[in-house]
């Protein structure tokens, strides 16, 4: 949940990153950053007949959680720039693949680690994080 919670973090303050340090308009920037949902939307399927078929639920999250890292370090260490730079979706696209893994596997895992009778219950403190 903690790297869920540094996923969704950074795409609530995404769209000010890119201005303030891309040199987005604030047009341009809701725009781009469009760009993590975009890539969760058109994976999901995939990931979700990935895990279905073979499995590996904890190595897809792990995966997850190394594009998460990645994400954040490519983002420090972009320098920055004026005029809309093009490396700046980058981190973006790798925050999108994080996603991905954290919305079609652990949501999906739950209801294998918790008693059909508590599953209400773990959704909502999930949530709640």
């Amino acid at each position: 949940m903690c790297t869920y919670i540094s996923i969704i973090n950074s795409l609530v303050i995404g769209s000010a990153v890119l201005q303030t340090r891309f040199g987005y308009t604030e047009t341009s920037a809701g725009f781009v950053f469009t760009m993590p949902y975009l890539v969760a939307a058109f994976m999901s399927p995939f990931t979700g007949l990935f895990v279905d078929k073979f499995g590996h639920r904890m190595r897809v999250i792990i995966i997850g959680s190394l594009f998460n890292v990645a994400a954040h370090v490519i983002n420090l260490t972009l320098p920055d720039c004026d005029d809309e730079c093009w490396q700046s979706i980058v981190p973006l696209v790798l925050l999108g693949i994080s996603y991905t893994t954290y919305a079609v596997v652990m949501w999906g895992y739950l209801p294998y680690m918790v008693e059909a009778r508590l599953l209400g219950t773990a959704f909502g403190i999930c949530t709640t994080f």
